[in-house]
């Protein structure tokens, strides 16, 4: 008599994996992509290409919705979703997607109350980012003779000049130079 032993592996019915969301969004606001899976196929599926910890979202009619933290840092991501199989069906990953996340618009405003020669002048200089967040980082004001570049504290500074400075108009400069 003869016998034979031997592994067996039973593959599950080939599935596919789609992925689809923005291709651009702004730091601060985040955003949603949506993997679409084979119908039928159940479990879960996990996002990769951001940075931290891949997400994961479970499979609903289909569709498995990632939420993508507003804190994601600007930069060029290239994200795949991938479904890890289960009873009846095998592995599959999306094709790649592009996501670029640009850093987020800011306002500033400067203000400076006419003084009289001799008297303290001190430029106020307030700042805003994503909604009515403080901006954070640093500002350079360019004029009156000088360039200076000072931090923000939640959201503004505030900058002295000197009591010696002349007696004309000065054309003052205020930069947002972000944050990294």
């Amino acid at each position: 008599l003869s016998q034979a032993a031997g592994a067996c592996s039973v593959a599950g019915a080939p599935s596919t994996t789609t992925l689809a969301g923005p291709t651009t969004w702004i730091h601060g606001v985040g955003g949603t992509f949506e993997a679409t899976v084979t119908d039928g196929a159940t479990g879960n599926v996990t996002l990769s290409g951001l940075p931290g910890a891949h997400l994961s979202a479970t499979i609903d009619a289909g569709k498995a919705t990632f939420n993508v933290p507003a804190a994601t840092p600007a930069g060029d991501y290239s994200l795949v979703a991938r479904f890890a199989g289960d009873s009846a069906f095998g592995t599959s990953s999306s094709a790649p997607a592009a996501l670029n996340v640009t850093k987020a618009g800011s306002s500033i405003s400067a203000s400076v109350a006419s003084t009289a020669y001799g008297a303290a002048k001190t430029l106020r200089i307030t700042t805003k980012g994503v909604g009515s967040a403080a901006a954070t980082g640093q500002v350079r004001i360019t004029g009156a003779g000088t360039t200076r570049t000072v931090n923000l504290v939640n959201g503004a500074a505030t900058v002295a000049y000197p009591r010696t400075l002349a007696v004309k108009g000065h054309n003052l400069t205020v930069v947002y130079l972000g944050n990294n």
